[in-house]
């Protein structure tokens, strides 16, 4: 018997934590100031394509 915190979280993106998307700061430039922060926008997750599942590792068998 696993523990439970951890059988949740295994299917969970470990990098936008299943949301699919994660936060992107953007940057704008000026002439005169510089670079200023602009609004951050929301992005797709690089690492699970936007399902907010972790990507199966090629030699991991899926058991059913």
């Amino acid at each position: 018997m696993g523990n439970p915190i951890s059988d949740y979280f295994k299917d969970i993106c470990p990098c936008c934590f299943g949301t699919g998307k994660i936060k992107a700061m953007q940057s704008y430039m000026t002439y005169d100031a510089g670079s200023v922060r602009w609004p951050d926008i929301w992005v797709t997750c690089p690492i699970c394509n936007g399902t907010g599942k972790p990507k199966e590792k090629k030699n991991e068998s899926k058991i059913h």
